[in-house]
């Protein structure tokens, strides 16, 4: 497995972009009423973001969901993922790129 320091070397902006692609102020209002997915789209028109960095960015999303739902064989919610999570997906991610 590769360390996680040089995951982050090789992509430093990827964990502050999983980490950070909600507005927690935006979303105070609507934490439990809305779904990551609704969630990341009205951050992203909320902050006047192109619909196609709104696309990419909820393909990502979907993407690292994806791979832990294989990894565990069942879905897991973002509340409960850690940064072990990150890591494994950006590896994932090193490794197969």
């Amino acid at each position: 497995m590769v360390p996680f320091g040089s995951v982050l070397s090789l992509y430093p902006l990827s964990l502050s972009l999983i980490l950070t692609h909600i507005d927690r102020r935006i979303l105070a209002c609507h934490p439990t009423t809305m779904k990551l997915l609704e969630q990341t789209r009205q951050t992203c028109r909320t902050k006047h973001y192109s619909p196609r960095t709104e696309g990419s960015y909820t393909r990502w999303i979907e993407r690292f969901l994806r791979f832990h739902r294989e990894a565990a064989g069942q879905w897991i919610h973002p509340r409960d993922m850690s940064a072990e999570h990150v890591e494994a997906y950006l590896t994932y991610l090193a490794v197969r790129w």
